[in-house]
Parts: C-alpha cells; structure tokens; sequence
C-alpha cells in the first residue's frame, strides 16, 4: 500500500470512529457528524477513491441538512446514517485490503493565460514529493498564483489536493 493509502485509511477510520462515538450519544450532534463526512469525503478525493468520495458525499449532503435544520434527527435518518457508515467502513477496509484502488490518474484541463489553449495540468502523486516542513508550507505558497488564476472559477482540484497535502506534511 502506498503512503498516501496509508494515510487514507489512517484518516478515515478516524472519521469513521468520530461518526461511531457521536452516534453513540443520546442526542448526536448534527454539526459533528457534518464535519466528520465532510472530512471523509476529502480525504476519499484527494485520495482518488472515487466511489468511496461519492458514498462520503451523499452521507454528507444528509448530515448538511440536519446541521442546517433544513431535516430533521429521526430514527429514518439515524437509520440511513448508521446504513451508510457500514458500507463506507467496507469499502475503507477494501483500501486496506487491496481489494479497492485509486481512480487512475488524470490531467484536468486547464486554460493557458498567455495563449487562452487548453492544457493538461499533470497531477503529481503526494508519494513522491520530497517536501517536509518549512518546504513543505513555502511550496503551498508558491500555489497560492495559480489558485488565484482560477479565482472567479472553480480552482483546480489537483492544485488545491497538493496545497492541503503540503500543508498538512508541513504541520507533522
């Protein structure tokens, strides 16, 4: 298993045992939960789990709308919730196992600024990247351009995958 698997995994059944120790309350908090999909649901896409990312996001978009009060904490969405936690901690122990791997890398699409062509921005895989600590944190800082190129559009998600993933290696 690779680093950056390891590392999901690792995250994930933190997520995981978030969700589980909340639910075991009398009165859950919604925002805890949101937070702790949510949290899933990132790792799962920076990891490139696809699949497991969609599965984070639908249990996200339940729990945003108890948060919110735009749903109600029942025992149907108590039930839903607890059902989706087991199918998400299946397909996490598939990550350990070996059973289930990453979407194949793709190049997003990218307009060059000079010449308005679309280009392929190459995704490069945390595991080989040689940043730690101060280097780490100043190569995020040199993200923060093209972050802000894409500003007024959605920022690219393989940029902003390796600015959390430099950050976060700049934190350890």
């Amino acid at each position: 298993m690779s680093r950056i698997q390891e590392f999901f995994v690792e995250e994930a059944e933190e997520c995981m045992r978030a969700l589980r120790d909340e639910l075991s309350n009398d009165e859950p908090d919604p925002i805890v939960l949101y937070r702790s999909a949510r949290q899933l649901r990132g790792s799962a896409q920076v990891a490139r789990y696809g699949g497991l990312a969609g599965d984070a996001t639908e249990l996200e978009e339940l729990l945003k709308g108890v948060a919110r009060g735009d749903a109600s904490w029942d025992e149907e969405t108590e039930g839903r919730v607890r059902t989706a936690l087991r199918s998400l901690e299946e397909e996490v122990e598939g990550v350990r196992e070996g059973r289930v791997q990453p979407d194949p890398e793709e190049r997003e699409p990218r307009e060059d600024p000079a010449s308005g062509e679309q280009t392929a921005v190459e995704v490069v895989p945390i595991e080989t990247l040689e940043y730690q600590g101060a280097a780490a944190l100043e190569r995020a800082l040199t993200l923060r351009e093209a972050v802000e190129e894409a500003a007024g559009e959605e920022a690219p998600s393989a940029v902003v995958a390796e600015l959390f993933d430099l950050i976060r290696l700049g934190t350890r």
